[in-house]
């Protein structure tokens, strides 16, 4: 971006960039509650996808494409320069935007249409949303006085953006000069079509508007039969190449109001889906080859906005786009729209929709909220993915994968799972920032992703354990109605917090947002006792870590009662003490999965809690999986070998790839020599080795070799890298061959006696 001029008040005013910072010196100081109309030159040159902004041939994302004015508050100017991680920080206003394009672009945008001059912005019905009735439209047209009556020797072409029956091409519609043409149109959908004057094979000039620009379109819109005559003025000279013509052109224009940023879509390719929701204006744009696979994005918007309407409050401006959209990866949000990649559409996972669901929540804690996301990311992102969570479980109750019935064992895919495995494996990397760490701050995305998305979503599910449902959708409402346009800060957060609840948090909130530090609890028994004649039942309760969340204790009773209490945050041993009249069988702690925690392997009595699927499954913090298979082998020597196998990981991440704890195994028989093959193995993280140390132990016996073993080591990283690494390990083996039968004797023989 180049800016050429800047006047203020039709004054000339000095201009300095840095960057992507500039400033502006004004001719003459601004008085207190005074103001000044600023007017700026600026090229902007559209690239390749990039950081939300770019095209893909002729579809085009445009956001972060103009001189934004930083916010100036009580803290000073916010001049901050960009961060791929970051919005730029706006303050409210009204725009009003002209988009001048060619006039075979259709435009979704922030803001409500205001009108077009020299074309129109209806843009094509897709299939499914198009009336199943038609109508005819008989087309007739008369050359101007400027073509002198004449007639195309050839024929005169009609060219629609209708789609052709059963998706054949075909060619252009022939429209004589005595009987005209007869095209058949859905009923009320907008048909936009241009002239061709075809004098031979070789000379086929398109017609022109009053600038000389071609292909004017021109647009039917029907909702009976009806004939249209239409008048042809000016054809391209004949001489000039088609590649060489100028389009004609339009200008559109769109009015906003109480909005920090304006961005906007355009592409040839457009159709589009409409409807209505509590008043709201809800359009889906899609592109005309990909709306089969596109075809819920209306459905997944209107879910969306509901939700976030009933579990944050209304959405306040009076329309809003989901767009088809080449947005460098992923998807974006800006006030009244969002764009979203073509690939987010998946066979697999409910990908789109939960994506949809997540810009759309960026509306309420990003748009209508508007906080400062560069010096305070969590207070969009973290709330942001904390509503697609709880879309996502309240929609996808059964979870996120879409062929549960070809794989139905598999435990359920659900985006809280992901965040919180996400968060847990920096936490056990000790590579994570502060949720107060500001944007630029962070040395990687996975950090960012974390500090910014994972854990404040963790945060506040953890604080509606503590507050209740009621409670804290309570906070959740008061915290966007006192913050509504008014740019909130974390200590509004706090303080909406505590005032709704009636508790002091602050020691709570200073825990998760200035620290890295992790909660562990665990169970260390159950005693059984007599005191002073009564039978009791002590649950021996331990809790480490820095944070002190308060957690329940369950204890499920012989007779099939249940009764829980409430462990606060007291460090060490908490004994919780019931009654045994009736003997307790079982003990859970955190049986709803209230806090985040760092193990929740030793969380109930009875031993940890498994599960063991076939080849596959999704891994959660509530369990570790065992997944299994079938052995087969076969060996020239040895013949058919059939076993089983087994390999469980307790939260495997990039970081760990075995898990935090892992333990496996496998047996196989052989049939021609009726030999048995076993093998045993197990690892854990030990944080004392470092920040990846692990130890793992190993036992096998396999044609005609026993082994066994023991390994530790670490891996060690630049905060926030994954490279270059440092590491180190230790290894202590033992071996004894005690048949060579299986081996090959140029390699292994019995030796000397």
């Amino acid at each position: 971006m180049t800016i050429d001029s800047v006047t203020a008040n039709g004054l000339p005013a000095a201009i300095a960039v840095d960057e992507t910072v500039a400033r502006i010196d004004l001719p003459r100081p601004l008085a207190p509650r005074d103001s000044v109309t600023l007017r700026l030159r600026f090229d902007v040159q559209v690239p390749k996808p990039f950081s939300r902004f770019g095209h893909v041939g002729e579809d085009y994302s445009v956001g972060q494409w103009y001189p934004k004015v930083a916010v100036y508050d009580d803290l000073g100017w916010h001049a901050d320069p960009y961060h791929y991680f970051a919005e730029f920080y706006g303050d409210y206003g009204v725009f009003d935007v002209a988009i001048t394009l060619p006039d075979c672009f259709w435009v979704g945008s922030t803001g409500v249409f205001r009108g077009a001059a020299g074309g129109d912005n209806e843009i094509p019905l897709a299939d499914h949303e198009t009336a199943r009735d038609s109508v005819t439209v008989h087309l007739r047209v008369l050359p101007a006085d400027s073509l002198r009556g004449r007639w195309p020797r050839t024929m005169l072409a009609v060219e629609t953006d209708l789609a052709p029956p059963g998706g054949k091409d075909r060619g252009p519609l022939e429209l004589m000069r005595d009987q005209g043409a007869r095209v058949r149109v859905p009923r009320g959908a907008p048909v936009h079509y241009s002239y061709s004057w075809v004098e031979s094979e070789s000379d086929s000039r398109r017609e022109t508007d009053a600038a000389g620009r071609a292909d004017p379109l021109r647009l039917i819109l029907a909702s009976r039969d009806t004939t249209v005559v239409d008048t042809i003025r000016a054809l391209a000279g004949k001489s000039a190449p088609e590649d060489s013509l100028l389009p004609s052109l339009k200008t559109l224009r769109f009015h906003a109001e109480r909005v920090h940023d304006f961005a906007w879509v355009a592409s040839p390719e457009y159709v589009r889906g409409d409807t209505t929701w509590n008043g709201i204006a809800i359009r889906a744009l899609a592109y005309r080859d990909d709306q089969d696979r596109w075809r819920d994005q209306k459905a997944f918007t209107v879910s969306a906005i509901r939700f976030m309407s009933a579990e944050v409050g209304p959405y306040v401006w009076p329309a809003f786009t989901s767009a088809e959209s080449h947005v460098g990866g992923g998807a974006m949000e800006y006030p009244m729209l969002i764009m979203n990649e073509p690939d987010l559409v998946s066979d697999l996972y409910e990908g789109l929709d939960v994506t949809i669901a997540h810009e759309v929540a960026h509306n309420w804690f990003y748009g209508m909220l508007g906080s400062d996301e560069r010096a305070h990311p969590w207070l969009d992102e973290g709330f942001t993915q904390y509503m697609e969570d709880r879309y996502s479980d309240w929609k996808y109750p059964r979870g996120l994968f879409k062929r549960r019935r070809l794989i139905p064992w598999m435990s359920p895919v659900r985006d809280f799972l992901y965040d919180e495995n996400r968060y847990l494996a920096r936490a056990y990397a000790r590579d994570e920032k502060p949720i107060a760490t500001p944007s630029e701050s962070y040395e990687s995305y996975a950090q960012y992703g974390v500090g910014a998305y994972s854990k404040p979503a963790m945060m506040l599910h953890t604080l509606r354990g503590i507050l209740g449902d009621s409670t804290f959708s309570a906070f959740l409402r008061r915290y966007y109605r006192d913050g509504l346009l008014r740019h909130p800060r974390p200590a509004d957060v706090f303080a909406t917090a505590e005032r709704v609840s009636g508790r002091d948090l602050r020691d709570w909130f200073r825990a998760w947002i200035e620290g890295t530090g992790a909660l562990e609890f665990s169970l260390r028994g159950i005693d059984h006792h007599e005191i002073e004649g009564e039978r009791v039942a002590i649950a021996k309760v331990h809790r480490d870590g820095e944070r002190a969340d308060p957690f329940e204790i369950e204890t499920t009773f012989a007779d099939g009662a249940r009764e829980r209490r409430t462990v606060y945050d007291v460090r060490g041993e908490n004994p919780v003490i019931f009654g045994d009249e009736v003997r307790v069988t079982k003990v859970v702690l955190d049986p709803k999965h209230d806090v985040i925690e760092l193990n929740r392997l030793d969380n109930r009595s009875g031993g940890p809690p498994l599960r063991f699927k076939p080849l596959i499954d999704f891994p959660s913090s509530e369990a570790m999986t065992f997944l299994y298979g079938p052995v087969i082998w076969q060996g020239r020597t040895e013949g058919a070998r059939l076993g089983l196998w087994t390999a469980g990981r307790y939260l495997p991440s990039t970081d760990f790839p075995d898990g935090v704890v892992s333990a496996g195994g496998s047996v196989v028989a052989g049939t021609r020599r009726g030999d048995l093959s076993w093998s045993l193995w197990g690892g854990r993280r030990v944080g004392t080795l470092g920040a990846r140390g692990r130890i793992a132990l190993e036992s096998a016996r396999d044609a005609g070799l026993f082994r066994a073993g023991v390994s530790t080591g670490n891996l060690a990283t630049a905060s926030g890298r994954r490279h270059p690494f440092r590491t180190w390990q230790l290894s202590l083996d033992y071996r004894d061959r005690f048949d060579l039968q299986p081996v090959d004797p140029r390699y292994w023989s019995a030796g000397r006696g």
